[in-house]
């Protein structure tokens, strides 16, 4: 099954047929509107967000200056409560949409909380059906998620790593109370506070009663 990038109009979201743009790869006419309209682009972004950081931000920053709008993917999503994924899918939701509401953003991007399938060769079928279209997969040099959308005949861009930010070392930092705020966007940082993050991270550590 090759994944079918589907086109369509910024402004009344109808597909686009191929005759209607076929011949300005950055215009399409819209017959609807009767005018010649930029393309839009959707591009995809997936992670897992333990927590949102400043990396993930600085790299959604620089996907939206290609494309007009971002579907993110919270990869993971049945996952919770542990070392690795001590927050659960609504609350890396949250942290996402509020620290890009902080950066003015938000009206830019759609965030899908997605659970893992055991079945590699179907992932990228299990993400379209869970999103809907997208133009461009942004991979994180994240090579199985690159080869996976590419073997499924879509259009994959490896995204750079920006700064020196690791969930892992956030995490960590947060449990031993060293500094971590810096690392997170303001935002992000009163969230996790609010949810008392360093103790839910030291249950997770240590589970054991109390």
């Amino acid at each position: 099954m090759v994944l079918r990038c589907v086109l369509r109009c910024a402004l009344c979201e109808k597909e686009l047929s191929k005759t209607g743009w076929e011949r300005d790869p950055e215009q399409y006419y819209c017959h609807e509107h009767r005018m010649v309209l930029p393309m839009r682009t959707i591009g995809l972004y997936i992670g897992r967000f333990q927590p949102f950081h400043n990396g993930h931000l600085a790299v959604i920053k620089d996907i939206l200056k290609e494309v007009d709008q971002l579907k993110i993917v919270v990869g993971s999503a049945q996952h919770k409560g542990t070392k690795e994924n001590p927050f659960d899918a609504e609350e890396r939701k949250a942290m996402i949409y509020t620290a890009l509401e902080e950066a003015k953003l938000a009206d830019k991007v759609q965030v899908f909380p997605v659970p893992d399938i055991l079945w590699h060769e179907k992932y990228a079928d299990h993400i379209k059906e869970q999103v809907g279209d997208f133009q461009i997969v942004f991979t994180a040099e994240n090579k199985m998620l690159n080869d996976l959308f590419t073997a499924k005949g879509c259009q994959t861009k490896t995204c750079q790593r920006i700064g020196d930010y690791v969930g892992t070392e956030i995490r960590m930092r947060i449990v031993e109370g060293k500094p971590w705020e810096f690392m997170v966007s303001p935002a992000v940082a009163e969230y996790l506070k609010k949810i008392n993050a360093k103790r839910r991270l030291e249950m997770c550590f240590d589970p054991r009663p109390i």
